[in-house]
């Protein structure tokens, strides 16, 4: 089964999480990193799905919920910023409703359950595309999102 998730969604999303304009654009391909990514479970705790984004998205989502001031550096980081990061946990924890909604089943994510590196980049390498994105926070810049589901979800 595949779970597409519309880019107008996920655009009216972050807009009212953030509190600002956002524009998504089709991105072929994110790369996200191994920091960002947030596993969704079952009722059952089966892991299904992954939210991830590349650092960039992480730091600019966090800052602009945050509500700290943009600076060019959100963007430039190679390591992630723990403070920042608290912060896109809860953007992820949102983005996963959009997930959710187009499930066959109720999904969550479940900061309570650790997942092995392993599993969450194998729904990304060979799980199936929810969304891939190129997001421009206004003010903060841009990054990617993305978010991968298992392919037999019925």
């Amino acid at each position: 089964m595949s779970v597409i998730i519309e880019e107008d969604k996920i655009e009216r999303m972050l807009e009212s999480l953030l509190g600002c304009d956002v524009a998504i654009t089709e991105s072929s391909h994110v790369r996200p990193h191994s920091s960002t990514a947030r596993g969704l479970v079952t009722n059952e705790n089966r892991l299904v799905a992954v939210i991830a984004c590349d650092l960039p998205f992480a730091h600019r989502s966090g800052a602009a919920l945050s509500m700290i001031p943009a600076s060019d550096d959100l963007g430039e980081a190679t390591e992630p910023d723990d403070d920042l990061l608290l912060f896109y946990n809860e953007v992820a924890n949102v983005m996963s409703r959009l997930l959710n909604e187009a499930m066959p089943s109720r999904v969550r994510m479940d900061p309570d359950i650790n997942h092995e590196l392993k599993d969450l980049q194998a729904i990304v390498s060979k799980g199936q595309i929810s969304a891939t994105v190129q997001v421009d926070i206004e003010g903060y810049g841009q990054g990617q999102l993305g978010m991968w589901h298992l392919p037999d979800l019925t």
